[in-house]
């Protein structure tokens, strides 16, 4: 089957698995990976095990035959442990001012906005059309001390950080955390899709912070 067809399925269950992330009263939303990730995990370790279940028989009429059952199951065990780690640990999480990533491995990356030098936006494809890859969209951010983070917008929350960044294009400055008027600019700006219709037409920018 087409990966695109299989994207273009799960596209509108991850929005809503996003859109139903809690906000915490400061603002502050987290979004994990949706929870069908794991059953992907657990059927790698699941196809590991069965292949180790086959591993003895094997042996029983060829060495090689235990060789690549034993070689398939450690990588169906590589893979689903990998995807497990992933769905457990993975997040996007957007503050008042900032934005945080935690990959499989590794410590949690935060960027306050006016942190943010340069910048890559892909919208990715809204209206599932057939274009490969895009149905998230990608937003690419990088400091100046090359701290980076990237992730699709449309999939974990990233709609904060969109009606920032185009806020800082427009206005030549950052939104102030503690501003009640720019605050209400970025949830006017979000509610009616001004701010990401902007960042569209300016996908790219850099020295943001001078």
């Amino acid at each position: 089957m087409n990966l695109y067809f299989i994207r273009a399925f799960l596209h509108p269950i991850l929005v809503r698995h996003a859109a139903q992330a809690p906000t915490t009263p400061d603002g502050t939303v987290r979004v994990r990976m949706y929870w069908i990730h794991s059953l992907l995990g657990f059927a790698g370790i699941f196809l590991g095990l069965l292949l180790m279940a086959f591993a003895v028989p094997a042996y029983l009429s060829s060495i090689g035959q235990l060789i690549i059952a034993a070689l398939f199951a450690l990588l169906f065990f590589i893979m689903g442990g990998i995807i497990l780690l992933a769905w457990k640990n993975v997040y996007i999480q957007t503050g008042v001012d900032y934005v945080e990533q935690r990959l499989w491995v590794g410590v949690p990356v935060r960027i306050h906005f006016n942190e943010i030098d340069s910048f890559s936006y892909n919208p990715g494809n809204t209206q599932l059309t057939m274009s490969r890859g895009k149905l998230g969209g990608w937003l690419s951010l990088k400091t100046t001390d090359n701290r980076r983070i990237a992730f699709q917008p449309n999939y974990y929350r990233g709609e904060r950080t969109i009606a920032a960044i185009a806020f800082r294009l427009y206005y030549g400055r950052w939104p102030s955390p503690t501003n009640p008027h720019d605050q209400q600019i970025l949830v006017n700006t979000i509610a009616d899709g001004s701010s990401k219709q902007y960042l569209i037409e300016n996908s790219k920018g850099s020295d943001l912070t001078l």
